[in-house]
């Protein structure tokens, strides 16, 4: 808590979930950055620390399902995404299990798992099955990873710095799945294996060749029309759990092009993915300062309409805080 006292603590919460997940976990460690004196809270439990790290996580070859006791609870949500037409499975990789040994090392296991059951789970947290509550091991903390069937699929979130100083976020359309219609994040998605690795034990390369990959298919950047390709860098932010989706976990990172933003918008045009978004915003100095600023001065609560910037995904302000605020 900020010395100041409680006026001078703010917990951040997004409006998608129907409870007070910083009371559900209150025993868990949360993100935290001061900004111009205040402590802001974010409901993300680390679980990876940022920075280059020494990750080895062994690739099982048995899929990842949930229990068998969730068989009921899942059967509509799957039925409906299987009915849905514009919906195709795929498969993303779950992580099993992330810890560090004594030396730094930090090892695990990752499974494949579908994409319509991982969805289904999250369909399920705050609805009348109380799949958050039943998976609780103990009042106010995570399941770990091994042991919870929400930690399901490894997300990857990106934020691009142009070469002429902006952040690069894009106003999400209608259309996808999750924060539809809010100024989010250069690029997000899941880890696919596969596409992404192919190799019996993974890395942080790995899980940042997830992060490329997005970038590529939703802006064009580092992808096969991008000049510049070879000179995107990107570095890990730390793989965070999201209480909100039950402790899904997010690979965070930052990339730089030395592409200006208006070569990155002419790329996104032609991007696979482009149509995810509705519009790129170019985020100065100026911007983020306010865009953290209105976070801070509010109640916390993310996802209202209104404001210079409309509605703000959990992702977006995360990421500006890894990225440019100091440690509180």
């Amino acid at each position: 808590m900020a010395p100041g006292g409680p006026s001078d603590v703010v917990l951040v919460h997004s409006t998608g979930c129907a409870v007070d997940l910083h009371a559900v976990y209150r025993e868990e460690p949360r993100l935290k950055r001061t900004w111009r004196g205040r402590s802001l809270v974010l409901p993300l439990v680390p679980l990876l620390p940022p920075g280059e790290r020494a990750v080895e996580l062994v690739v099982e070859s048995a899929p990842f399902v949930a229990p068998g006791e969730w068989c009921g609870a899942l059967a509509r949500p799957l039925a409906a995404l299987s009915a849905h037409p514009n919906r195709h499975d795929g498969t993303l990789t779950a992580l099993l299990e992330l810890s560090t040994e004594a030396g730094g090392t930090h090892r695990g296991r990752v499974a494949p798992v579908s994409y319509f059951c991982t969805r289904a789970l999250e369909s399920l947290l705050d609805g009348p099955h109380d799949l958050r509550a039943a998976d609780q091991p103990q009042p106010g903390k995570l399941s770990a990873p091994r042991e919870s069937v929400l930690a399901c699929d490894i997300g990857v979130v990106v934020l691009l710095r142009t070469a002429d100083g902006a952040v690069v976020a894009q106003r999400r359309s209608d259309r996808v799945d999750w924060r539809a219609g809010h100024l989010s994040v250069s690029a997000s998605g899941s880890l696919e294996p596969g596409r992404d690795f192919s190799c019996p034990v993974v890395g942080l390369d790995g899980l940042l060749a997830g992060a490329r990959r997005e970038l590529a298919e939703e802006l064009g950047v580092g992808g096969p029309t991008d000049p510049a390709r070879e000179a995107l860098e990107l570095r890990s932010l730390g793989i965070w759990r999201e209480l909100e989706r039950g402790g899904k976990p997010e690979l965070y990172s930052l990339a730089h092009t030395p592409l200006s933003f208006d070569e990155v918008c002419r790329l996104h045009r032609d991007a696979p993915d482009a149509a995810e978004s509705v519009e790129l915003r170019a985020l100065d100095r100026a911007d983020r300062a306010g865009l953290i600023g209105e976070v801070a001065r509010g109640d916390g609560a993310l996802g209202r309409p209104g404001g210079p910037f409309g509605p703000i995904d959990l992702a977006l302000v995360a990421s500006l805080l890894l990225a440019e605020m100091p440690a509180g």
